[in-house]
């Protein structure tokens, strides 16, 4: 699937068992459901990092940093793909709070 693909829609019966619609209603509105993301893939889309050559850095519990390529990363880094269908290269670091303790 491509990133802007409705691959199809919720059902009648998930509309009911989490409260859409009532167990009289037998019809409701189409809600789309599509491709998903996730975590940093959303944060690269967030702050604008949709172009090859752009990169995020995120320094928290863990320490991150992605970019947007055309083409795989190498194999010393995780090969993500992107919010957009490229790739988002990705290096993390566990702990990074710690390590931000240290050098702060």
């Amino acid at each position: 699937l491509n990133p802007l693909d409705i691959c199809g829609y919720l059902s009648l019966q998930w509309m009911h068992k989490i409260g859409l619609l009532r167990k009289e209603e037998k019809t409701g509105l189409l809600i789309p459901i599509s491709v998903g993301s996730g975590d940093n893939m959303c944060s690269a889309l967030g702050v604008g990092c949709v172009q090859p050559g752009m990169a995020v850095m995120s320094l928290g519990t863990s320490g991150t940093i992605f970019g947007v390529s055309h083409s795989p990363p190498s194999s010393e880094v995780a090969p993500f793909a992107d919010a957009t269908g490229r790739y988002l290269p990705l290096v993390c670091i566990m702990s990074c709070t710690a390590v931000l303790n240290s050098v702060l």
